[in-house]
């Protein structure tokens, strides 16, 4: 099979010190050293469900001799020094637990508090439980080699979980759709035709997911119907761009968001026929994540691979304040009045975009939010921690 090109991340070496201090001395900015690179991390969903002074996250490395997940605790708050009787530093996340992975980390995600999932460059899935009184990581299943090309592995480039399904895409192109209790795959989707890595997917309820690809094809996949071919595909129109990640719209999920490798964010309409509804040239490099805010939509953030982690603040995208031409949502399409975010020049207009860390210059891989915390996850063999951040 012939395979497009694959847009992964250049394995480079950085000079550490002259990068993070520059970045000292913002005062809701905190640097967590890691000694090693962070491909991917996220939070830990809050069992309680609301906001706690005790965050976990985890996060996964990439590009080392031994690769670890490790499990980190963030106490928000500073730290208060006796001598002067006055708040100092920011604390820092302390480290609770690691655990030896094999491969790179190539996605990582909580599927609940006390267990997560994690995809490998060796073509393997892992679903490790976290013991919280313990203060232990666990492997309790593994599916591995679901993604190979003739004679040897290749790296599972995402998954999405919707219980009871898994679905994991991969370089080879194929997806695959896992049962938690069963080890082998129930079913394998090959594109034979016009083969490419699959570079990310998200679970649209039960039996739809979303798949894009390095071709620039966003496609929709439904497991009511036969598994040959995508429900729906769209395309970028013009010049082909690899697409590199995808999020959704926490309450309206007809409207995803991706990044590219050239550094758009695309935003689709998935009511509509084929293209785009909105293209955005944005970040100088690959975009490796889309993030919105599962709480406050109106927030959206992405990271690249030019060092740079925007916060898009959406919340002046209003009915209340749009132009008095659209206020009324009478002279565009019915399929956009429902979300002001798929009109382009209301998007181009209203959006406000701020820079978290703007003199960070190394690839930040990864980044996530829980409330008003942000962390991101950087090339640097750091994590940067943002608190409090203003949200709308």
């Amino acid at each position: 099979m012939a395979f497009a090109e694959v847009h992964s991340r250049v394995k480079k070496r950085y000079n550490l010190q002259d990068n993070f201090q520059s970045l000292q001395g913002h005062e809701n900015l905190l640097i967590q050293y890691t000694e090693k690179k962070i491909s991917k991390l996220r939070w830990r969903p809050d069992p309680k469900g609301h906001s706690s002074h005790e965050n976990i996250f985890a996060t996964g490395t990439w590009d080392e001799l031994h690769n670890v997940v490790n499990i980190w605790n963030y106490e928000k708050g500073r730290t208060f020094r006796e001598d002067t009787h006055q708040e100092s530093a920011l604390n820092e996340p302390q480290l609770i637990t690691s655990m030896h992975h094999q491969g790179e980390v190539t996605e990582l995600k909580f599927i609940d508090d006390e267990k997560l999932m994690t995809s490998s460059s060796n073509g393997s899935l892992e679903l490790i439980q976290f013991s919280r009184p313990r203060q232990e990581l666990q492997s309790i299943s593994k599916w591995k080699n679901i993604h190979h090309f003739s004679s040897n592995s290749c790296p599972c480039t995402g998954f999405s979980v919707n219980l009871p399904n898994i679905i994991t895409v991969g370089e080879d192109s194929r997806i695959n759709i896992l049962k938690i209790d069963v080890q082998a795959p129930i079913a394998t989707i090959e594109d034979n035709i016009s083969s490419c890595s699959i570079n990310a997917v998200t679970c649209e309820g039960i039996s739809e997911f979303i798949t894009v690809d390095s071709m620039g094809r966003l496609k929709v996949w439904d497991l009511r119907q036969p598994y040959d071919k995508p429900a729906k595909v769209m395309v970028l129109s013009g010049e082909q761009t690899c697409l590199q990640c995808i999020d959704q719209h926490p309450n309206q999920p007809h409207v995803a968001i991706t990044g590219s490798h050239d550094g758009s964010i695309i935003i689709w309409d998935l009511r509509q026929d084929k293209y785009p509804t909105v293209v955005l040239k944005a970040h100088m490099s690959t975009v490796w994540e889309v993030r919105f805010h599962r709480h406050f939509p109106n927030n959206l953030f992405t990271c690249s691979d030019d060092g740079s982690i925007w916060h898009w603040d959406g919340s002046l995208i209003t009915s209340t304040n749009l132009p008095t031409s659209i206020r009324n949502f009478s002279d565009i399409e019915p399929a956009n009045a429902t979300n002001p975010w798929l009109i382009s020049d209301v998007i181009r207009n209203k959006i406000r975009i701020t820079s978290v860390a703007p003199h960070n210059k190394l690839p930040i891989n990864s980044c996530d939010i829980i409330n008003q915390d942000l962390i991101c996850g950087t090339d640097g063999e750091a994590i940067i921690i943002a608190q409090d951040l203003l949200l709308k």
